[in-house]
């Protein structure tokens, strides 16, 4: 089996304000827009470096509600590796 990593789910209370952070300090861009997922109760972003093919991906709580707002109230950070 040859796993590969497709990408780093990171939780934030603010995707605008974290997204804008990583592009102007690291150089990531946009790849996707930012998507409600019903099921997962979050909105969710994607970013990658220029010729990567890791991406990364923002999560935020689309409520309080939501099965992410207690990671995102706890300072938020890593959520999960998706290979």
């Amino acid at each position: 089996m040859n796993l590969v990593l497709h990408h780093i789910g990171v939780v934030t209370r603010n995707i605008e304000e974290t997204a804008a952070h990583y592009v102007r300090s690291f150089g990531y861009e946009p790849k996707t827009g930012i998507i409600h997922d019903p099921i997962q109760t979050a909105y969710v972003q994607f970013f990658s470096l220029p010729g990567g093919s890791v991406y990364l991906e923002f999560i935020s709580p689309d409520g309080p509600q939501s099965k992410v707002t207690h990671a995102a109230e706890k300072g938020g950070g890593l959520n999960h590796l998706c290979y």
